[in-house]
């Protein structure tokens, strides 16, 4: 069926103020604007994608070139939906302007999240009668985006399942309202048998960001100011024990009107230290045997045993789509959910943690799952997001410099099956202002990582991490 795309990061932003009206920092901003056409690799040729700004034609026929069949992308004017553009929407999907056609099939909305902000700025198509699958904002689903709704899931999950693998009880976040609370966890958290650092997370807040790390239970000046802060304007905090990563994983999941969830795979991604996207470890064909791969990965990057066993680990991953989707039962959620999930290292092993925050929207790993399917079989990808100030430490003069080295040093290869090799940008670096995104690609991840030493610059802009382990 046919679908409305809408890229906006700062949902958990918006969930967070409770009204329309947010207005995004200048690099929220710039985030927006420079990856907007990711949703090109969500969508179909059947789709549309609202775009602040009409993409360059040299760029989206150089995507499709690249093997992706892109939707049609509509520039909505100051952002603004009018009917005018409404109108136009509906008449690109062959559907008539005049009403539903019995027997056709209806436009849904599928914007990269659900919050106050985006009700309010697709209300004018959400009330067209050809649109149907509205989510109508509430409390409900704000809910789902907080981090104490994670903390409650993997609380209730650990319940019901035991592996000497899993994280213990402890390792949840525990949730609180006051500082005399805060207090209290941190110092049965710190305590000296206990984790070496601790995080406050501020319960609406995403990639990395309204976070905290702390060493003793004792705040400094300016750490009790920001909790202050958090606490006036967000009522509560999630606090638990910073783990020693190994490994990010997340998995993706559609989530249908019963709650039942419909697994679509899983991605290995990067992030920096404050637990940032920076990009994804991908493979073509991947038949979500995610224990094997996981199990693989986790011993790579340690002499010490990885304590992740292949057998079992996949029911676990079953159940636990089931246990998140009976979660959602009763919230008026349909959609994309990401479950990030955490391989960390304890004393001599390795444990999961299968949740560490749940996403109920479209997510950069679930972007690098669909672009895992351009790949050629056999072959592997790394997707990485790149700061412009990234571009030019790495001894680049400006995007365009990095643009003509791609073409000229890594052009990608496209055979019969898919992408073979080489670098393409995977948003449009001409038009970039502060961020761009690159996939790598090459028969392996060894060979993505060869191609990256080969060209010293390239490799300075992508993430280290991505070297450590195989994708699957």
């Amino acid at each position: 069926m046919p679908a409305v795309y809408w890229f906006d990061p700062s949902c958990e932003e918006q969930v967070a103020r409770g009204c329309a009206g947010f207005v995004p920092g200048r690099l929220p901003r710039l985030l927006a604007e420079d990856l907007e056409l990711l949703p090109v690799y969500l969508a179909g040729p059947r789709d549309v994608l609202l775009v602040r700004r009409t993409p360059r034609p040299a760029f989206l026929q150089r995507l499709a070139d690249a093997g992706f069949s892109l939707p049609r992308c509509v520039e909505v004017p100051g952002s603004r939906l009018d009917r005018r553009t409404c109108e136009r929407i509906v008449a690109g999907t062959g559907m008539s302007v005049a009403g539903p056609v019995a027997g056709a099939e209806p436009l849904h909305l599928r914007p990269w999240g659900w919050s106050p902000e985006t009700a309010a700025f697709l209300a004018p198509l959400a009330s067209m009668s050809q649109v149907k699958g509205v989510t109508a904002w509430s409390e409900r689903l704000a809910r789902l985006y907080s981090k104490a709704f994670g903390a409650e899931v993997l609380e209730h999950f650990l319940r019901d399942h035991s592996a000497p693998w899993l994280c213990p009880a402890d390792a949840v976040g525990e949730v609180c309202s006051t500082t005399t609370q805060v207090t209290a966890v941190l110092q049965d958290c710190l305590r000296p048998d206990g984790a070496a650092r601790a995080v406050i997370k501020a319960q609406f807040g995403q990639a990395g960001r309204q976070q905290l790390r702390v060493a003793t239970p004792r705040l400094e000046e300016r750490q009790q100011a920001w909790l202050n802060r958090v606490l006036q304007n967000q009522e509560r905090v999630v606090v638990e024990p910073w783990l020693d990563r190994v490994m990010d994983l997340s998995m993706h999941l559609d989530i249908g009107a019963t709650g039942r969830a419909t697994y679509r795979g899983w991605v290995r991604f990067l992030s920096d230290d404050h637990g940032q996207f920076r990009g994804a470890v991908i493979s073509a064909g991947e038949d979500g045997s995610m224990p094997a791969a996981a199990a693989s990965a986790a011993s790579a990057t340690s002499a010490a045993p990885a304590g992740l066993p292949s057998r079992g680990f996949a029911d676990l991953l079953g159940a636990l789509a089931d246990h998140v989707g009976a979660s959602f039962t009763g919230s008026g959620y349909e959609g994309p959910v990401g479950v990030d999930m955490l391989i960390y290292r304890d004393a001599d092993r390795h444990r999961l943690k299968p949740v560490v925050e749940i996403n109920p929207r479209f997510t950069m790993g679930r972007v690098a799952l669909h672009l895992a399917k351009a790949l050629a079989p056999g072959c592997a990808g790394i997707w990485s997001i790149l700061s412009v100030r990234q571009v030019l430490t790495a001894g680049f003069d400006n995007i365009t410099g990095l643009l003509e080295e791609l073409r000229r040093c890594q052009p990608y290869q496209r055979g019969e099956r898919g992408l073979e090799q080489g670098v393409l940008s995977t948003t449009d670096p001409e038009t970039a202002q502060a961020f761009l995104s690159l996939l790598v690609v090459g028969p392996g991840i060894g060979a993505c990582v060869e191609m990256l030493d080969a060209y010293p610059p390239l490799g300075a802009c992508v993430p280290s991490e991505a070297r450590q382990a195989p994708a699957g």
